[in-house]
């Protein structure tokens, strides 16, 4: 009887050791062995902007750690920028930094990220249409990115947002540009990427659907940039919704959202994608300013589901 209670005994310890053990290694496993999202999110929570997925095809797998082969099979195309910065009006109350604003954004995509840049500065309706038209003659290996800043209007018994040129009236909407009259105007571009970033009261606007905005989260995490570089898209980023949006704070240079869009493009060391510069544009306000940036494809404009606007940045 002793002997079948000492081998029980036994038997009882060596299971207890055996769990014992096991939870030890669930426990240390994570300290001994890290994941390469755990390196990543170690290494480069503070500075890149990538989402993991694509840092991974980037610069952890194995037959893509030659950053040079992966530029010669990825024909990411030419890169145009249309800048509008209107400051003064001349039946509008004038603005403070949206000619700053367009100067610095200018200066860091052509000198930076190898834009080719038109940049008018208190552009009437004419000259934003006239540079909607050079857009139209671009083929589709372009990358265009139209930024527009300055004043903004909201009709919401039409349920439509409009640019104002500089030869706007405040009442009349004769030179007003709204937001179908872009949608318009993007259809009929050849470019197969085409990001918009409006810097305006009640920008958001041009991105007004009826479902929910899509989970950009998701998306970024599923997108590989050999397949982004193959969609057509039309995306837009504007510095809030349906609400007026700050255009000096204190003796800053540039408004609250183009300082951060500058700041960002300034911070990225290689590529960033549309939506990344959005999400980070998004927290920072947040934090700072509770001004809430939208982002989404823009519809009835041709895009396709799954595309993203590519921002390289020039190699030295």
């Amino acid at each position: 009887m002793n002997i079948k209670k000492n081998v029980s005994a036994k038997r009882i310890i060596i299971f207890l050791s055996i769990i014992i053990l096991f939870l030890l290694l669930i426990l240390l496993y994570p300290l001994v062995f890290k994941s390469d999202f755990e390196r990543y999110e170690e290494k480069y929570k503070y500075s890149k902007g990538l989402p993991y997925q694509v840092y991974k095809f980037l610069y952890l797998d194995s037959e893509k750690s030659n950053k040079e082969s992966f530029w010669n099979e990825v024909d990411l195309g030419n890169y145009y920028a249309l800048i509008i910065s209107n400051n003064r009006y001349r039946l509008l109350p004038n603005l403070e930094n949206a000619e700053n604003d367009g100067n610095k954004i200018a200066a860091i995509l052509s000198q930076q990220y190898n834009f080719e840049v038109n940049h008018l500065k208190n552009a009437s309706e004419d000259q934003i249409y006239n540079a909607f038209s050079i857009l139209k003659k671009l083929d589709k290996n372009t990358n265009i990115l139209i930024y527009y800043s300055g004043h903004g209007k909201i009709d919401k018994e039409a349920n439509t947002g409009y640019w104002l040129p500089i030869d706007a009236h405040n009442e009349r909407k004769s030179k007003w540009v709204s937001d179908e009259d872009i949608k318009a105007e993007l259809r009929t571009f050849n470019a197969k990427h085409i990001l918009v970033i409006a810097d305006s009261c009640f920008s958001g606007t041009i991105l007004k659907r009826e479902i929910e905005q899509f989970d950009t989260e998701n998306f970024i995490e599923l997108s590989m940039l050999s397949e982004l570089a193959k969609i057509k898209t039309r995306l837009a980023i504007t510095s809030g919704g349906e609400s007026p949006v700050i255009d000096k704070k204190g003796n800053s240079e540039h408004s609250v959202f183009a300082k951060e869009l500058i700041q960002i493009l300034k911070e990225n060391e290689d590529i960033i994608l549309a939506s990344q510069l959005y999400k980070t544009i998004k927290s920072r306000l947040h934090l700072n300013e509770k001004q809430k940036p939208q982002f989404d494809f823009i519809t009835d404009t041709g895009s396709h589901t799954g595309g993203d606007f590519i921002f390289l940045k020039r190699k030295n």
